[in-house]
């Protein structure tokens, strides 16, 4: 098994990558909380907790698949599954 930092070569001249890869998850974070308690309030609670839940596997799917197609599809699976993951705090 290995690590985000030996399978991408972030090491070295790279290393800060790593850090700017958890940022980049923590900001998708903090862009879903803009509309996630307007969804909730719109659509209800259950069913915006379940498509936050079904976005999210979808796309933990499919960085596991497509892990192999460098850090950029990485980073950007990362920002997306972060996104999609406000629906642990609508409730």
């Amino acid at each position: 098994m290995e690590s985000t930092a030996t399978q991408y070569d972030l090491v070295c001249e790279q290393k800060s990558m790593i850090k700017n890869l958890y940022s980049l998850g923590f900001f998708g974070y903090l862009c879903s909380q803009l509309y996630s308690g307007v969804l909730a309030d719109k659509f209800g609670r259950k069913p915006v907790i379940l498509a936050s839940y079904m976005l999210a596997s979808i796309t933990a799917f499919a960085i596991a698949t497509f892990n192999n197609m460098g850090v950029n599809v990485y980073a950007a699976g990362r920002f997306l599954l972060m996104f999609f993951n406000f629906g642990n705090n609508t409730w």
